[in-house]
C-alpha cells in the first residue's frame, strides 16, 4: 500500500494531533494519485470501485488551533448520530453519510459550527440527504464496527488516515468511503459540495469545479 496522503501527496505517518495549517480554502485536481487508487496501485481512500481521475481537497489556514480549549459539547446544529447507528440508518435509507471528526480542544471545529452547521439551509440539506455522525477523534472508549472489523474512534480516525481538525469524511450510500476533506469549510462552499457528493458527481468523472461550473448539475 503506497504511504501517501491522497490529498496532498505527503506521506503522513502515524496520527498528528493538530489542525491543518495551511493557506486559505482552495480546490486541488489530482489526477495522477486517483488514478493510482481507481487501478489499485494506490490508497484505496477513495473507494477502488470508482474511477475518480479527480479528487478535490479544501486546504485551510487554522490560525491558533494548536492550543488547548476546555472540553465541551461540540455543536448542536444537527441531528448527529452515534458511527453504528449512523451507518445502519444509510444503507436503510439509502443516504450518504458525512462524518464530522472533531476534537475538543479545536478551535476551528467550533467555528464550522458557529458558521457553516448553523446555517438553516444546510441544516435542512444534511437532514433531507444525508446522515450525520460526529466522531470524538480522540476517544477511546466506544467500539465503532466499520467493514467487519471494530475500532475505536482513536483507531477509525487513524484507519480514515485523518490527520488535522476538523476533518469531513464522505461515504457512499453502502458505507464506502468517498473522500476525507480537512479543515474549516465556509457555508458558501460546504452546500454545493454536499450537492456534489449527493448527485454522486464524482461517479460521473467530473471534479467539484465542474460541477460549479455547471451550477450544481452533473448531468
Amino acid at each position: 500500500m503506497d504511504d501517501g496522503n491522497i490529498l496532498s501527496g505527503s506521506a503522513p505517518r502515524g496520527f498528528v494531533r493538530r489542525s491543518p495549517c495551511v493557506f486559505g480554502a482552495h480546490f486541488i485536481s489530482f489526477c495522477t494519485v486517483a488514478r493510482r487508487c481507481a487501478t489499485g496501485k494506490g490508497d484505496s481512500m477513495i473507494g477502488r470501485r470508482y474511477h475518480v481521475p479527480f479528487i478535490f481537497a479544501l486546504v485551510v489556514l487554522l490560525i491558533g488551533c494548536g492550543g488547548q480549549e476546555s472540553a465541551g459539547t461540540h455543536g448542536t446544529a444537527n441531528a448527529w448520530v452515534s458511527f453504528n447507528e449512523g451507518l445502519a440508518r444509510a444503507r436503510k435509507e439509502q443516504k450518504p453519510v458525512v462524518i464530522d471528526f472533531y476534537t475538543s480542544w479545536c478551535k476551528w471545529c467550533k467555528v464550522m459550527d458557529e458558521r457553516t452547521f448553523s446555517k438553516p439551509e444546510i441544516a435542512a440539506y444534511l437532514g433531507d440527504h444525508f446522515v450525520s455522525i460526529r466522531i470524538n477523534a480522540e476517544s477511546k472508549t466506544d467500539r465503532l464496527d466499520y467493514e467487519g472489523k471494530a475500532y475505536t474512534p482513536v483507531e477509525l480516525t487513524r484507519h480514515f488516515r485523518v490527520t488535522g481538525f476538523p476533518s469531513l469524511a464522505y461515504l457512499d450510500r453502502e458505507g464506502k468511503l468517498i473522500t476525507v476533506v480537512p479543515g474549516f469549510v465556509p457555508p458558501e462552499t460546504f452546500l454545493p459540495l454536499l450537492k456534489y457528493i449527493n448527485k454522486e458527481c464524482y461517479k460521473q468523472q467530473m471534479t467539484f469545479d465542474e460541477f460549479m461550473k455547471r451550477k450544481g448539475e452533473c448531468e
